[in-house]
């Protein structure tokens, strides 16, 4: 996707990329994929997993390429567009700053993307994954300066995309309708989550909510049994959370409520 040819537009043997940790592992993976390392800049849960100019400026080393992800997965904390300006002005003319805006219809931050249009190191991904609905299909889109849109098109591939996928995507931009209930929905349910869940949570510019549940793994096997599925963090390097994805409000309602028998059953979450 994407972030591959990314990497390989940009990337040499030894170069580097910065990403967030907790973070969406693809980005050091590719990085790997494409023979170069990787730097990390740390998020805490301390502060609600606050993302600014300066966690990541201080970690910055001259890396090829910076990631931003806002919302940031799996927190759901986002990056005011002034601080991605920011971070884009401190660094090298050679590094790229990716902003990666998956989850970028549910937040209430601006987009990046006007940035792509006034300077040639920032780049935007987004995806039809999640606000289109369209996970299954596999398909998404960089905003890329001028100057790199050369370089990218060179490493493409003519199996990037398929042309269902490809057809799908064009007739998803023009369904605003279908985006707008989507992200009202999820806007609606994660203040849901958040007032009614048993457990601490951290604000989220997303379409899920991140909780501290004590342990992941148990209440993810605890709460599949009942019939509710959350994302077990380990894997973010936050043993003690859940990812709780938002749905309708039914379904939201439903989910909440098995959760917290789930967290009471344990003995985990704030009312145990």
């Amino acid at each position: 996707g994407s972030i591959d040819y990314l990497s390989r537009a940009a990337l040499e043997p030894g170069d580097a990329v910065l990403a967030p940790t907790p973070g969406f592992a693809y980005y050091g993976m590719s990085a790997r994929y494409h023979h170069g390392e990787v730097s990390e800049y740390e998020l805490s849960p301390a502060d609600g997993f606050a993302q600014d100019a300066e966690t990541v400026l201080t970690a910055y080393g001259g890396e090829r390429i910076v990631y931003l992800t806002s919302p940031h997965n799996p927190s759901g904390s986002a990056m005011p567009l002034d601080e991605i300006e920011a971070i884009a002005d401190a660094t090298a003319e050679e590094t790229l700053v990716v902003v990666d805006e998956a989850y970028g219809e549910f937040a209430a931050v601006d987009s990046a993307i006007p940035l792509v249009d006034e300077r040639d190191d920032v780049a935007v991904l987004r995806t039809f994954s999640k606000a289109y609905g369209l996970a299954g299909l596999r398909i998404g889109y960089s905003v890329v300066p001028e100057a790199w849109g050369e370089a990218y098109a060179r490493v493409n591939t003519p199996f990037a995309a398929n042309e269902l996928a490809c057809r799908a995507a064009l007739a998803a931009l023009d369904d605003d309708e279908h985006v707008q209930r989507s992200v009202e929905s999820a806007r609606w349910a994660r203040e849901y989550i958040a007032s009614e869940l048993d457990a601490p949570t951290v604000d989220s510019a997303g379409n899920f909510v991140l909780a501290a549940v004590g342990d992941g793994e148990r209440v993810a096997e605890a709460a599949q049994e009942r019939g509710v599925i959350v994302r077990d963090c380990t894997s973010f390097g936050l043993p003690e959370h859940v990812r709780v994805s938002t749905g309708t409000r039914e379904e939201t309602r439903e989910a909440v409520a098995l959760l917290n028998e789930t967290l009471a059953d344990l003995e985990l979450g704030v009312s145990a």
